[in-house]
């Protein structure tokens, strides 16, 4: 199939949804990944992985954060597409993404205009989401109190019923399991499925297929060609796109001094993240690292022998996390048919697409991008009669080039013929004279000059522009024109258009 195109862009329109593919050739992508997971089993770490059940599994997933409607559409499509194809949907909650920088945001009116209201989550640097520490109904009521009650008590979205549903979470909840809860009241009062939710942290628990434990043990096993062909990958993908350093869209794994980086994170103590690493020791010995500090041991052989105990020997009190790319390629390979990405994950998947092919053997399913725009209905100001941009614009030309503007003088004539002569002997001058610095600069006195006189001709409404207006509607409609606002903050009819404008491309 072909790739998602990385050109996708958010589409400006409000109300607008993306999913590509969609009609005909959804269909195609589904039928030849369900062919592909039949034909040739992924083989991790010796063994070959084949999926217990045989009903088509959709899987898409995001952060447990307070994310926008583009976000959010990926689990109603994902729903959909389940139920028309006769599979089912699961969202994997990554919690294992630092919770730093995660807030809440609102609309704020002040006198200058719209600016931004923020919470964010009582959370340490370095620590996961799945670490924030356990807090009372009573304080995180508390936090909540950052937020207006004008936008709190807004029955026509369904914030109440996320805050509600958070804050009745129980007295064990922690913040992952209080966020479900909300999202899960989001849907159900939207009228949409709520998918259940996998958390990453809780891959490889009891119960869960041993395909997590082969898969770390296959990049444990071989962690130079692990990291070779993961920064190979990277490389390529930069070389395609013109992107400079080994920096972005994500750093190499750091290979040198006798140790190898992986690409999981490890939380020592459940709490900080730290970069993993390994180490060959003699012949048959491995040693992991977070950060600089020695976590374990264990024999290639105990690890291929038995993989979970081998990776629990190895690993001691430090737990394993998968890194971005690590984990979609894990989720592809081994868990579902069909994975719904948002634009940022489409396009950087193809990392993942090359990383698969050369170091685990696999040729990638194909995946489903899903998106949308939907913002809040706010005011979006003018500065007079002009949009910001072209108020710039005006601003400049009345500085620089009066001559473009609208003159409502008729004695203008005469300042624009001297203009002309101006610009004419400048050019002049710099063909022939160039050296005659005193020339020149006189002819450039007279073409400002010039300007400054044709200014006191323009129309009185370009006259009283003024930079710090144009900068204070400016950062209002910043603030208006956002995408991202947490879907929860929108109408519920709107939100049910959406949905509809959904439903729509995937029926083709």
């Amino acid at each position: 199939m072909r790739p998602v195109p990385r050109t996708f862009e958010a589409l400006p329109a409000d109300g607008s949804v993306i999913v590509c593919p969609d009609g005909d050739e959804l269909r195609r992508l589904i039928e030849d990944n369900v062919r592909r997971r039949a034909g040739r089993p992924v083989v991790l770490a010796g063994r070959e992985w084949v999926r217990s059940t045989d009903a088509m599994v959709v899987i898409t997933g995001h952060q447990p954060e307070f994310f926008h409607p583009g976000i959010w559409i990926k689990s109603v499509v994902a729903a959909e597409v389940a139920a028309r194809f006769g599979g089912r949907a699961e969202f994997l909650l990554v919690d294992s993404d630092s919770a730093e920088g995660v807030e809440l945001s609102w609309p704020v009116q002040s006198e200058s205009g719209l600016t931004l209201g923020r919470a964010a989550l009582p959370a340490a640097r370095g620590q996961p989401l799945e670490a924030i520490e356990r807090r009372s109904q009573a304080e995180w009521q508390e936090w909540f109190r950052a937020v207006p009650d004008s936008i709190l008590a807004d029955d026509e979205s369904p914030l109440p019923d996320f805050v509600r549903a958070f804050l009745n979470g129980g007295p064990d909840a922690g913040y992952v399991d209080r966020w479900k809860a909300g999202m899960s009241a989001v849907d159900d009062r939207v009228g949409v499925p709520s998918l259940r939710a996998r958390p990453v942290s809780r891959l490889g628990d009891a119960g869960e297929s041993d395909a997590w434990w082969w898969f770390v043990a296959h990049c444990l096993l071989e962690s130079e060609r692990c990291a070779a062909t993961y920064n190979a990958a990277l490389r390529a993908y930069r070389r395609r796109y013109g992107i400079q350093g080994e920096r972005h869209p994500m750093p190499d794994l750091a290979v040198g001094g006798g140790r190898c980086e992986l690409p999981f994170w490890g939380l020592l103590g459940g709490a900080v993240r730290s970069r993993l690493a390994i180490a060959t020791r003699a012949e048959d010995g491995l040693e992991l690292w977070a950060g600089d500090a020695r976590v374990g041991e264990v024999s290639k052989s105990e690890l291929r022998r038995t993989p979970l105990a081998g990776v629990r020997s190895l690993s001691g009190d430090c737990t394993l996390r998968a890194r971005a790319l690590a984990l979609t390629a894990f989720t592809r390979m081994t868990r579902c048919d069909v994975f719904i990405h948002g634009l940022g994950g489409a396009a950087y998947d193809e990392i993942a697409d090359d990383w698969m092919r050369t170091f685990f053997g696999v040729e990638p399913p194909g995946i489903v991008m899903a998106t949308a725009t939907l913002r809040l209905e706010l005011p979006v100001r003018s500065v007079g009669a002009w949009r910001p941009d072209a108020a710039r614009r005006t601003l400049r030309d009345r500085r620089y080039n009066p001559q473009r503007l609208p003159l409502v003088s008729a004695n203008a004539a005469e300042l624009l013929a001297e203009r002309s002569a101006a610009i004419h002997e400048s050019e002049h001058l710099r063909q022939f004279l160039p050296t005659d610095r005193a020339a020149r600069r006189a002819a450039f006195d007279r073409i400002r000059a010039a300007n400054l006189a044709l200014q006191r001709h323009l129309d009185p409404a370009i006259t009283v522009l003024d930079e710090r207006q144009i900068e204070r509607v400016e950062a209002h409609n910043r603030v208006a024109e956002r995408r991202d606002w947490f879907v929860a903050l929108h109408r519920v009819e709107r939100l049910r258009r959406l949905v509809d404008n959904a439903l729509a491309l995937l029926a083709g």
